[in-house]
């Protein structure tokens, strides 16, 4: 799988699949470089799960200003505090990595910007995504918060970097990445894409640009709280979530599993036609 896609699959001499993906963030690493940089991890994670890999390894590449000013050091604290804080947790080595210093102009520090890269491996073969079709159901897999802060959103729309920057969930981030490496072994998923920048609405609307086909999303399934508005649900980038293409005849048999599993997921809608059309309170 050449890069552009969640994440690059070299084939190796062994016969195993090689899966491997850089992710970074720094409008969240600006806010909370804790959080921010685990937030990295996570999704260097989910992009690899969405190659049917499980991670094994990681690398990073540290980034930031001058760390003779103690604010510009306690920020590189708190990300490498986080990162390992979320190694130790899935038990992921740090295979390597680099630190970077002095990175200044004359307005300034750069912001924070650790780049978190993942390796996976799957044994005998990878999930290579299919384009949706029509009558295909969109599942997402895990839960959408009231976590706009340092989204693409209010940079774009409102011209503001600020807020509170999402949190991972470790123990959610677990569970949804071997539910969903368990629907991709069973050959139930089509497709498999991480929700990040742009939240919902955008990785939504690059399933559809993929598969050049429209589709119809009531987007309010999207939280499992109610009465969230409309630019939380289209735009928060909660992290841990994942959006399953699923082919008709297997939706049935997703339902029961992740019902089985307790896991909190929700059909959207379906893919159809030649227009992306989200439905809120009954209306397009």
């Amino acid at each position: 799988v050449k890069p552009g896609f969640d994440a690059s699959v070299l084939r190796l001499d062994n016969g195993k699949f090689l899966s491997a993906k850089i992710d970074g963030n720094p409008k969240h690493c600006y806010l909370n470089p804790r959080e921010g940089a685990i937030g990295c991890f996570e999704e260097a994670c989910r992009n690899v799960i969405c190659t049917g890999a499980n991670p094994i390894g990681m690398v990073d590449h540290l980034q930031f200003g001058n760390p003779e000013d103690p604010e510009v050091f306690w920020t590189f604290k708190e990300s490498v505090e986080g990162v390992a804080d979320f190694a130790k947790f899935l038990r992921i080595p740090c295979v390597g990595g680099k630190v970077s210093f002095y990175n200044e102009t004359s307005l300034g520090p750069i912001k924070p910007t650790p780049l978190i890269g993942v390796l996976g491996i799957t044994d005998k073969t990878f999930l290579t995504a299919a384009p949706p079709n029509s009558g295909d159901y969109l599942v997402i897999i895990g839960k959408t918060k009231d976590e706009l802060g340092g989204s693409e959103y209010y940079e774009y729309i409102h011209k503001f970097v600020g807020g509170s920057c999402p949190i991972v969930n470790f123990k959610d981030s677990k569970i949804n990445m071997l539910t969903v490496l368990s629907l991709i072994k069973n050959k139930l998923v089509k497709s498999a894409h991480d929700c990040s920048k742009g939240g919902a609405a955008i990785a939504i609307s690059e399933l559809s640009i993929f598969g050049n086909i429209g589709c119809d999303i009531d987007i309010e399934k999207l939280s499992y709280k109610k009465d969230f508005s409309i630019e939380k649900l289209l735009f928060s980038e909660s992290h841990s979530r994942y959006l399953l293409v699923i082919d008709k005849k297997n939706i049935n048999q997703v339902k029961q599993f992740l019902l089985k599993k307790k896991s909190t997921f929700a059909v959207l809608g379906k893919f159809s036609g030649d227009q992306i059309q989200f439905k809120y309170k009954s209306k397009y």
